[in-house]
């Protein structure tokens, strides 16, 4: 029997609240990295003020290496796509244009992708 897990690297609160709510427990993250709420009105954690960690440089760099050992990458555009590319060319690599704006869609999509109900 094939366990089905989704690794989701996002620094959006919104995005882990719609995977988590369509995929319950099949769905593993790291809950130390800083998100941010779309209220916010920022792109990511970088956008803030405040300066950036060498926590959240070893979280990002774990969330990469994680991500290129999985079977199938989901990815917007971001720098850690493009690493998860250069250091695992093999990797299955699908692009949406955007985590927000298709939530359901993409979940939607996601299920038929990998035939769960």
């Amino acid at each position: 029997m094939t366990i089905l897990l989704f690794f989701l690297a996002t620094d959006s609160e919104e995005v882990v609240s719609v995977f988590e709510k369509a995929f319950g427990q099949r769905v593993v993250f790291q809950k130390d990295v800083s998100r941010v709420h779309a209220t916010e009105g920022l792109t990511g954690p970088h956008d803030r003020q405040e300066p950036q960690t060498v926590l959240d440089g070893e979280l990002i760099l774990t969330d990469v290496l994680l991500l290129t050992r999985c079977n199938v990458f989901i990815h917007s555009v971001s720098n850690m796509a493009t690493a998860v590319g250069y250091i695992n060319p093999d990797i299955k690599m699908v692009y949406v244009y955007s985590w927000l704006g298709i939530g359901k869609m993409l979940v939607w999509k996601i299920r038929k992708l990998f035939s769960i109900p």
